[in-house]
């Protein structure tokens, strides 16, 4: 939230002034383009008769996209507060996985290079790129909220209990949780490319899947904090890694299968969703420093 230079900024007003008197369009071809390249973002719009590129609903919602992104260009000095309403909206009442809006902002950037050929240069591709990460970042503000306050005592004694059965095989399952990662989810290779071997079981996997796990450690044993706790963790992911903060999710979802096949009995839907439910908040405290 803090890399939008007073540079970016002019850069983003100055663009939108040509973006504006298209904007509608803009939005519809964008969101038209979102549904069919990524046609798991339909889940949200199973209500409308007709999601094809064009149709009544997608220009109507893609109006309504660009309304917003031009509410958050008059808001680009303070947007967390300036977008607080819309992001009550879409964590509260539309329920949008919010991995979805950098979704919608890659095809916008994909629109926006093709409606201004001339003028979408890598400067204002920039800027732009900046800008829309940060508009997604404060949509994403009470998911945040929500998700880093909604772990009960309950939920803390149940990961904390469960955990005692994790740490012995903690090693083995950080393992097979990443190397199952980078099968499953090839894309997330690109940050481990300087590994010699990526193949599940190799010597880098298993390393780094124990330095995974030790991380995990820490958050249990700072489970009443995340956020100041994993603070270090957040600033050598964002500064000096710079992973995209939705791999964590991606990380997180494969744990979880994982202690589902390690502990087949014990991985009880109580504590399914309490584990879930924490590793969402330690994703959600790695990404402070990214805000």
């Amino acid at each position: 939230m803090t890399s939008l230079t007073a540079k970016d900024k002019d850069t983003v007003k100055a663009f939108w002034a040509k973006i504006s008197p298209k904007a509608a369009d803009i939005g519809a071809d964008a969101f038209g383009r979102m549904l069919v390249v990524y046609p798991q973002t339909k889940t949200y719009f199973t209500h409308w008769k007709d999601l094809s590129p064009g149709s009544a609903p997608v220009l109507k919602h893609g109006a309504t996209v660009m309304g917003g992104v031009a509410e958050a260009v008059s808001k680009i000095d303070n947007l967390t507060a300036g977008l607080l309403s819309l992001s009550e909206l879409h964590a509260f009442t539309l329920r949008v996985d919010p991995a979805n809006f950098k979704v919608l902002a890659h095809n916008l950037l994909v629109v926006l290079a093709i409606s201004f050929p001339n003028d979408f240069t890598p400067e204002v591709h920039v800027s732009m790129d900046k800008f829309l990460a940060a508009v997604a970042l404060a949509l994403s503000e009470k998911y945040r909220t929500a998700k880093m306050t909604s772990l009960t005592a309950k939920d803390k004694n149940t990961v904390k209990a469960f955990w005692k059965k994790i740490a012995p095989k903690a090693a083995a399952i950080g393992a097979d949780a990443l190397g199952r990662m980078l099968v499953v989810y090839p894309q997330t290779k690109t940050y481990f490319a300087h590994w010699k071997d990526l193949n599940p079981g190799s010597a880098s996997v298993k390393k780094h899947g124990a330095t995974v796990m030790g991380g995990v450690a820490d958050a249990v044993a700072k489970i009443d904090d995340l956020t100041t706790g994993l603070l270090n963790l957040s600033e050598l992911h964002a500064f000096t890694l710079r992973v995209d903060p939705a791999n964590f999710k991606v990380l997180a979802h494969n744990i979880l299968v994982v202690l589902g096949i390690t502990f087949p009995s014990d991985f009880t839907p109580e504590v399914h969703v309490a584990m879930d439910k924490f590793l969402a908040a330690v994703a959600l405290a790695l990404s402070e420093k990214y805000r």
